[in-house]
Formats: structure tokens, sequence, C-alpha cells
């Protein structure tokens, strides 16, 4: 029997399983890289449609309270846990979803009448809703406007991959012919990213060392939020800009927007010996060309990439001069930033 649809009404749970069963199958469709990027916007526009749903209510982010962990209730936070982790959002219809999970879960627990994890089920999803909380977020990827994620997928599979390798595991088995150090006190663990915007506090975003901007086109930036950007970058914060499919009118912009706001300064390639490409790989491995701007205090205020390098980060080539740099990147600017791996 066929359910009548005008019968049928959204749940929660059910709206944050359906994005993240979407952003899965994006991904599995998207990794042999079949389609231009940017062209394959059907799953993601549903995506966007189920996270506008939980903008128009906070309570359908999470609850005031629960009263007990059934799997029934912490299915549904795991479930806003799975959208966080594919989307890079910290912020669900406003809800700090990870903050306010972890309150109803801790609150529960010490209740007198729910007395620990009896619900086995339900413990499992309320530890798995809190698992990643550790991990050390060391990139962010600012949402400008309509362009800006042409790539969904690109700071979510870096990120993977550079987890991967910075992992105890993992660090026994790579082959010193490859890495160009042995791995730092600072790389041995997992790390993640985040996705931002101009309304996230400067505060936050001071928290990230990257703050990543990619598109075809450079974004018209209002003078607010240009400033913004530059007081990130004069603050100790580093911009890497990435030029979507090597996109020219992202490269005019973007030389615009610098020659602007930071006069004085100018964009020089690195050299191939510089410290950033021996980060992690040895430099061999690890070269493509960047250009960077060097801040006065000797940090890089803004690195650019004009070669489209995000599309082979989206296409989870994840052993390509594309990819080696993208994790040299993340192991250098993240060992600038003292305690950002304990």
């Amino acid at each position: 029997m066929t359910a009548n649809p005008e019968n049928l009404r959204a749940t929660d749970s059910m709206t944050a399983a359906a994005i993240a069963s979407a952003l899965i199958t994006y991904a599995a469709l998207n990794h042999s890289r079949e389609f231009p990027c940017g062209s394959d916007r059907v799953l993601l526009n549903m995506v966007e449609e189920g996270l506008e749903w939980f903008g128009e209510r906070e309570t359908r982010v999470m609850p005031t309270r629960i009263s007990s962990l059934t799997s029934h209730t912490t299915y549904r936070m795991y479930a806003k846990e799975r959208v966080g982790f594919y989307t890079g959002l910290r912020l669900l219809g406003g809800i700090d979803w990870y903050n306010e999970g972890t309150r109803l879960i801790i609150e529960c627990n010490r209740s007198a009448e729910n007395n620990g994890w009896k619900d086995v089920p339900g413990a499992a999803f309320a530890v798995m809703s809190l698992s990643k909380g550790r991990w050390p977020i060391v990139v962010q990827k600012l949402k400008w406007g309509d362009g800006w994620n042409d790539d969904a997928l690109d700071m979510l599979r870096l990120t993977e991959k550079a987890s991967e390798i910075f992992e105890d595991k993992e660090m026994e088995r790579l082959f010193t012919s490859e890495t160009a150090y042995m791995p730092t006190p600072r790389a041995g663990k997992r790390c993640t990213w985040r996705t931002v915007t101009f309304e996230t506090p400067f505060d936050i975003l001071m928290e990230v060392p990257i703050l990543y901007i990619v598109g075809k086109k450079f974004p018209e930036f209002s003078e607010e939020q240009a400033d913004i950007l530059e007081r990130y970058a004069l603050s100790g914060g580093t911009i890497l800009a990435v030029a979507g499919c090597g996109e020219k009118e992202f490269d005019e912009g973007l030389r615009k927007f610098v020659a602007e706001k930071f006069s004085g300064y100018e964009f020089t390639v690195l050299d191939r010996d510089h410290p950033l490409y021996s980060s992690w790989y040895r430099s061999s491995l690890a070269y493509e060309p960047l250009h960077a701007i060097i801040g006065p205090h000797g940090r890089p205020m803004i690195l650019y990439s004009e070669d489209g390098i995000s599309c082979d980060w989206e296409g989870g080539h994840i052993d390509s001069k594309e990819s080696r740099l993208g994790i040299s990147i993340i192991k250098y600017i993240s060992d600038l930033v003292p305690g950002i791996w304990h």
C-alpha cells in the first residue's frame, strides 16, 4: 500500500539522515570526477533544502531537554553529527549542535531516573555523536555566496587524508624515502574542518589557522567583509585562496583585493626549498607552485594556488601532488600554532 504524500511529515532525524545520505551518494558518484566542478548540483541542492528546513525552527535541531538515552533519542543526535561532519557546519539553524547535544547527554546521564548508560544502542549513538569533538579544526572554509561550494568535498577529503597519515598507526608505515622528517609530537591524531561565514564572530575565526576561499570567480566582498579578512591575516591567520578550475576571473579579483587591502605587499612564488613543501613529504613529492604574501610576523598571510588544486582534492585523488601539497600546507601552518594538536 502506497502512503499518501499529503499524510507524510518531515522529521528532524530522517531529514538529517537524508542530508547525510545525499552527501554520501554525491561523494560516491563524484569520486571519478566525471562531472565538471559545480555541474552536478542536484544532490547538493537537495542538501541545501534540508538545511533550510532546519533553519526554520530551532527545536528541529535539538530538543530543550531529553529524559533518557535511548537509541531513538540519541540517534537523532548522531544524525545531526553526520550532517555536521559532511558539511563542516558547526551551526544548524543557528544552534551549535555539538555543544548543545553534549549538554543534553551529560545532563541526562546525571539524572537520578536515568542513572547511566543502560540502553546499549542509545549509548553507542551518544558516544559516536561525541567522539569527534576533540579533533583539532585546522581549516575553515568560507561560505561567501554563489559558487563557494562547487567543490563540496574538497576539505572533507583533504582533512580525511591528512588524518590518516597523521595518526600513529599510519606513521609507522610511512617510508622515509617519501617523508621529509619523522613525525613531530604535534601531528599524531585526526583533524577536521568547518564551514564559516562573515557572521561568525572574529574570535571564533581566529581559533583556526587557515581560512580557505575557493571559487571560479573571486567574491565581491563588502568593505566590512574585506576588513575582516585583512584583520584575520594581519592577526596571524593564513588565507588559503584557490582559483577553482584555474579560472582567470578568480586570479584577477584576488590580485585586485590584495592591491587594495595589502598595499605594500606583493605576491612571490615560494621557492622549491621553502620549508612548507617539506613539512611532511620530501619537497619533490609535494611541489606545486604557490604564490604567497608573507606578513610582518613572518607567517604567510595569503597562500594562493592559481592551478585549480581544489578540483583534485574534491576528486579524492589522495596520492597526487595536489593532495600532498594540501597536506603539507595543513602541517606547516598548523605547526605554527602552539598546542593545536594537544
